[in-house]
C-alpha cells in the first residue's frame, strides 16, 4: 500500500510541475494574444482563460505521462531506462490527443474564433 502513495504523490508532483510551466506558457500566449491580435489591448480574462486551459492541461498531461513512465520502467529507475524502450511509451501517449473525434489536425483550440472583430 505504501508502494501505490508514492506513486500517487509521485503522478501529482509531476502533474502540478507540468501545470506551472504550461500556467506560465498560457501567460505568454495570453499576453501575444493581446498585443498581436488585438492591438495592443491586453484583455485580463483571455489572459486568464489561457492560463486556466494550459494549467489543467498540464496537470492531466503530466499525470498522465507520469503513470506512462511508470508503465514503461516497470521495476526500473529512470537512470536504468533505455530510450528505445521509452520512446515508444511517448509516442503512444501523444497518439490519441491529436487523433480524437471531430479533430482533422490536432490543434487544441482553433485560432479562427482570435481572427473575428
Amino acid at each position: 500500500m505504501k508502494k501505490w502513495l508514492q506513486r500517487i504523490r509521485g503522478a501529482l508532483g509531476v502533474g502540478l510541475t507540468w501545470a506551472v510551466m504550461w500556467s506560465a506558457v498560457g501567460a505568454f500566449l495570453g499576453l501575444l494574444d493581446g498585443v498581436v491580435m488585438r492591438g495592443g489591448s491586453i484583455q485580463v480574462g483571455v489572459v486568464f482563460d489561457a492560463i486556466k486551459i494550459l494549467s489543467v492541461l498540464g496537470l492531466i498531461g503530466g499525470g498522465t505521462f507520469s503513470v506512462i513512465l511508470a508503465t514503461a520502467g516497470r521495476r526500473r529507475t529512470f537512470d536504468e531506462m533505455s530510450l528505445p524502450r521509452f520512446a515508444p511509451w511517448g509516442g503512444a501517449w501523444r497518439l490519441p490527443s491529436c487523433s480524437g473525434p471531430g479533430r482533422s489536425s490536432g490543434a487544441v483550440w482553433s485560432s479562427s474564433s482570435s481572427l473575428r472583430a
